[in-house]
């Protein structure tokens, strides 16, 4: 290698070197020598002057192409392709004046190969030029043509692949399909069987023979009816949740009055209530002829979801408290309970499918009661919210938009209730 090329890399390198410092300072630059080129032998001092080693041509070469490959990529990393190009051409400049052009062009061939493009273009020969571009051009045809062979076979691939989802996509339809008529045939049975078992229950609790009975064996007989209550709210959820699946939950609304609605509610309840030694308060509004339009049905399923979670969560000998208030515009009815709470950290989820919260796990259920519950509620216009202090308790509030009763609404109102007393 000739000696002035020799001497034109190392004047190149210090140019880059001053160039950098000028822009990252010169501790920055000392930093990038001493961590990214320790192995290269070149030293920077503390001047800012780049001292090289002792070597023949060929390392010196090695060294340099390195050098300048690991100062143009920090440059790209740092400031862009574009403006790395630029440093790299404004110093190659400061060369021109002091190298004739063979020793440039030299220069040249040992940059990376992304470096000072259009200057190497420029120190080619017209043969050289057009070499490259047939060569380049080949390049693209092969690395076209082996990216059209890829693609059709990627895509080949994805069609049988998607013919493959498409036959499992029809397995799972017709395997959900019949999951969901066996559901449904499953719970109807089911909640007969379970419905005849619990009024056998209410007749005999109520019968001479059952007060005559030991206290151990009522006791039993309560456990056997409590169990059995909560099978059949557990079937009923579970079919409710198939309805909404298939889009079949659906609604009848008329006029509901919603005190004597929750009268009717917690005297159905008092007896659960009884049996695990819990009271049932209610606080009535001043305004009994509050109403709502509803569904009673699908809101008695909420109520007493949320009255029975507060008393199976309870602790004997305390009390759940119902309230009904209103404003000019919602009926506000809450039901709160001192028992176990909500964690904090699960609050957020209480209202999930299948949820049920790390402090409950010794207690049945499902986890479905509070998702329909806010699924019904919402269907209704109304909002359902809670407020929560773990072993403090629970109250949960709940709202609908209250109905303005006018004469022709009372009409109405009389009509659908002759209508439900025919039915």
């Amino acid at each position: 290698m000739d000696a002035q090329v020799i001497k034109a890399m190392q004047d190149y390198m210090r140019e880059l070197t001053h160039t950098l410092i000028s822009f990252i300072g010169r501790r920055a630059v000392l930093a990038f020598f001493t961590y990214q080129l320790r192995d290269s032998g070149i030293i920077l001092n503390e001047q800012g002057v780049l001292v090289f080693p002792s070597g023949n041509e060929e390392q010196i070469q090695k060294l340099f192409q390195k050098w300048v490959q690991e100062f143009f990529t920090k440059f790209i990393t740092d400031f862009g392709y574009d403006f790395a190009n630029h440093i790299f051409e404004q110093s190659f400049d400061v060369l021109r004046t002091a190298y004739n052009p063979a020793t440039i062009n030299s220069l040249l061939f040992y940059l990376p190969e992304n470096a000072l493009l259009t200057e190497k273009i420029k120190s080619l020969s017209t043969e050289e030029l057009h070499e490259r571009v047939f060569s380049r051009t080949r390049e693209l045809e092969e690395l076209n043509a082996s990216l059209e062979q890829q693609i059709a076979e990627r895509t080949r691939q994805l069609n049988e692949a998607n013919n493959g989802l498409g036959d499992v996509n029809k397995k799972l339809i017709k395997l959900d399909t019949a999951r969901k008529e066996f559901l449904s045939i499953t719970s109807h049975q089911m909640r007969a069987a379970l419905t005849a078992i619990k009024w056998t229950f209410d007749v005999f609790m109520q019968s001479s023979d059952f007060k005559v009975m030991k206290e151990v064996s009522q006791k039993n007989l309560y456990a056997a009816y409590l169990q059995t209550g909560f099978l059949i709210r557990l079937v009923q959820n579970l079919l409710n949740d198939a309805r909404i699946e298939d889009g079949r939950f659906l609604y009848s609304f008329s006029t509901v009055f919603v005190h004597p609605f929750l009268k009717d509610l917690i005297t159905a309840m008092e007896f659960v209530a009884r049996t695990r030694s819990v009271a049932l308060q209610y606080q009535a509004p001043k305004n009994t002829e509050l109403a709502i339009r509803a569904d009673a049905e699908k809101i008695r399923l909420v109520f007493e979801n949320l009255i029975d979670n507060a008393i199976k969560y309870s602790p004997a000998q305390s009390a759940v408290s119902i309230s009904l208030q209103q404003t000019s515009t919602v009926v506000v009815i809450s039901v709160a309970d001192k028992g176990i709470g909500i964690p904090k950290t699960e609050q957020t989820l209480i209202f999930g499918k299948f949820f049920r919260a790390s402090n409950t796990k010794t207690k049945s259920g499902s986890g479905l009661g509070l998702y329909l519950a806010k699924k019904i509620i919402n269907d209704h216009g109304g909002s359902i919210s809670f407020d929560s202090n773990e072993k403090a308790g629970t109250t949960f509030h709940i709202t609908f938009p209250l109905m303005i009763r006018t004469p022709a609404t009372q009409k109405k109102d009389w009509m659908e209730q002759e209508l439900a007393a025919i039915h």
